[in-house]
């Protein structure tokens, strides 16, 4: 009878200590374990993702006395690739966006004209170093900007190309979606001016652009 008990009793025992040891387990992968899912592991940023974008800008036209800004809202799309180096990853990058141009103004040298930048593309290249969930960048394109003028002797309503070059931070908040800070510097080319009283003389826009904005990854 006491051998019965004994052996009852050494079963209850072990049947307590190996749900300890299951429930342990659990607590462990629940909250103090690594996982493959663990921020600690870094974040993809292979893919393709869609977004939209708001900041300022401030513009200047050659030998412009007077500088004016104002604010600027759109859309851009494009395509990440990461790839494993050997000592980091790198991520390579593709972006397509077009920008909406309010209140902005540049004065030439003649206060009575000015040129009014109303939209804004551009076709970039990225380059970034991700570091856990952020993405720190450098980019660099072609642009094109549509700006109108007060008088034709700026050469009228017409398309304007150029270059940028930038750079700026993204992070990722989840795995679909990411938020981003930028800054750009635009030089567009030169319009040759119709005016008599400027022969022979060119314009050129700049414009340097600070902005945030957010993407959706699919």
């Amino acid at each position: 009878m006491r051998r019965r008990c004994q052996f009852a009793l050494a079963v209850v025992v072990l049947s307590s200590i190996q749900a300890a040891g299951a429930q342990a387990q659990t607590s462990c992968r629940s909250l103090f374990c690594p996982s493959s899912d663990a921020p600690s592991q870094g974040f993809n940023w292979t893919g393709y993702y869609a977004g939209l974008h708001a900041g300022y800008t401030r513009n200047s036209a050659k030998d412009s006395p007077q500088i004016d800004g104002g604010h600027l809202g759109g859309l851009q799309a494009g395509y990440n690739l990461q790839i494993a180096g050997s000592s980091s990853p790198a991520v390579f990058g593709v972006e397509l966006e077009g920008s909406y141009l309010w209140l902005q103004r540049s004065r030439p040298s003649h206060i009575s004209k000015t040129i009014d930048p109303l939209w804004l593309g551009a076709a970039k290249l990225r380059y970034g170093m991700p570091i856990g969930g952020f993405l720190p960048f450098v980019t660099g394109g072609i642009a094109m900007i549509y700006r109108e003028n007060t008088n034709s002797g700026l050469g009228g309503s017409q398309w304007q190309a150029g270059y940028l070059v930038g750079g700026g931070i993204e992070y990722a908040i989840t795995s679909n979606l990411s938020i981003k800070a930028e800054y750009n510097y635009f030089r567009m080319g030169k319009s040759p001016s119709s005016d008599r009283l400027e022969f022979l003389q060119t314009r050129s826009l700049s414009s340097q652009v600070a902005k945030a904005g957010m993407n959706i990854r699919f």
